[in-house]
């Protein structure tokens, strides 16, 4: 049930820019919205990059308020155990040739 609540927040966020993502998610509000896009409007910085310098919101915010942009899920490796059985599934070469890393199944935190 939590998992189908959170795909559908997923795909409503999808598409919409990083601002409306951030307030929709409650991380931001709408005067915050308004504020970074007069200073985008003047800088030509990204409204994540606004957001961030003025610490509005914290990376990991950010980056999560990104993933749900893109439809992706986010995973925060900082607090996500990775499962030392599951390591040893693919090669180092294998590993850094494809960027990967294998969590195995149970991990701490879910995706979201």
């Amino acid at each position: 049930m939590q998992t189908a609540k959170r795909e559908d927040t997923q795909m409503r966020l999808a598409g919409k820019p990083t601002g409306q993502v951030l307030l929709d998610m409650g991380l931001l509000s709408q005067e915050q919205i308004d504020l970074a896009t007069a200073e985008q409007q003047q800088s030509h910085q990204r409204i994540g990059e606004i957001v961030l310098a003025k610490g509005w919101v914290t990376k990991s915010d950010l980056m999560q308020a990104l993933a749900r942009r893109l439809g992706v899920k986010y995973l925060d490796l900082a607090v996500t155990r990775i499962d030392p059985v599951a390591l040893e599934l693919i090669s180092e070469r294998d590993a850094r040739r494809y960027s990967a890393i294998l969590l195995g199944s149970s991990m701490s935190t879910p995706c979201s």
